[in-house]
């Protein structure tokens, strides 16, 4: 049950690109199948930017963003018998239709009709949000609270980065390069030397995020000035590199993926660069080295128990991710000015402030 059986919660809702109204909205109601989690905490992250922007999902406006939430069930469906009222959860945001030909064959994440919780749909940037019990994975037992909890609202995107990474193959003993600037980066380096990758080369332009690089167990730090340095330069410098994980925005650090990923190597592309962008290398490089250039886009399924299961083993320096927390009432000014020349490494949502 909700608070005092209540049947309005706050929300920030997104009304237009560049505009979230706090409002009081009803409670979600929840199917049989569902369960309503009273959602603790919600990080901000890049994907939430270019929804505040209009750069995507604008088809969706007006509806709830926020899809990297952790929280507690305050209600479940009547034919839910896997989660129960109190516990502890996380959440596996990929919707899809279960039937089409991509489904079939195990690879949700290209269902033709998939959609995503706080993309797509009303997400966590509210009060409560219903999900699936399918989508719903509890994260210990007995009761989770203040840092303890915090620190699952990561599971989203360290979910994005472990399916990413099993894309790879393995990373044991790999010569490995991340290049970006995110927290994303960050999480891609702690995950491959969890998985034994040596050495580690961090490639960034932001010295905070090389401090911190550095402090998270990268080998060497390169620190550029800009990300359209030359690539050849690098490559001279550091050698090739079995995988080269990419996680910036910026079309010109694929070029930089391509130049440094050896023969027989691995290109993983996580970034996100904006729609219509072109990238341009050598094909002949390509061919006659038998590089390859993988992708990955969110984490699905085993990829979230995995997260959950990682953040658990106290592997991982979460910390720093957690340090910055901000009321709902927060959400538009934080998407808006963001947090430049900063040490804010993540902001998250405290929904009971």
């Amino acid at each position: 049950m909700t608070e005092k059986n209540q049947t309005t919660m706050k929300a920030a809702v997104l009304t237009a690109p560049g505009s979230f109204t706090l409002q009081d909205v009803p409670v979600p109601s929840i199917a049989y199948d569902e369960v309503l989690i009273k959602v603790a905490f919600c990080g901000i992250c890049s994907t939430d930017k270019m929804i505040f922007d209009g750069l995507v999902s604008v088809e969706h406006i007006p509806f709830i963003p926020g899809h990297e939430f952790v929280g507690t069930v305050a209600a479940v469906g009547s034919r839910v018998t896997r989660i129960s009222i109190g516990s502890a959860v996380a959440v596996d945001i990929n919707i899809s239709c279960g039937v089409c030909r991509n489904c079939r064959n195990g690879e949700p994440l290209k269902c033709t009709e998939i959609q995503q919780i706080g993309i797509h749909r009303d997400g966590g940037f509210a009060e409560y949000a219903a999900v699936s019990e399918k989508n719903v994975f509890p994260i210990g037992t007995g009761v989770i609270s203040g840092k303890d909890l915090i620190k699952y609202a990561l599971v989203e995107p360290i979910s994005n980065v472990v399916r990413a990474q099993k894309r790879t193959g393995s990373l044991l003993a790999k010569r490995t390069a991340v290049i970006g600037d995110d927290a994303m980066a960050l999480f891609h380096l702690q995950v491959a030397r969890v998985q034994g990758a040596v050495p580690i080369v961090l490639i960034a332009t932001n010295t905070v995020i090389g401090k911190f690089g550095k402090q998270m167990g990268a080998d060497t730090v390169v620190v550029i000035d800009e990300w359209t340095a030359g690539s050849e330069k690098l490559h001279q410098y550091l050698g090739y590199f079995d995988v080269v994980v990419q996680t910036s925005s910026r079309v010109s650090t694929f070029d930089m993926g391509v130049m440094l990923t050896g023969p027989g190597g691995m290109l993983l592309a996580a970034g996100f660069p904006e729609a219509g962008s072109e990238i341009r290398f050598d094909p002949v490089e390509l061919v006659l080295n038998e590089k390859k250039i993988v992708s990955a886009v969110a984490g699905v399924g085993s990829d979230v128990s995995d997260a959950i299961t990682l953040i658990q083993s106290n592997r991982l320096n979460l910390d720093p991710f957690i340090s910055e927390v901000v009321s709902l009432s927060d959400v538009e000014v934080e998407l808006k000015m963001g947090r430049p020349g900063s040490e804010t490494l993540k902001v998250l949502v405290d929904l009971n402030q």
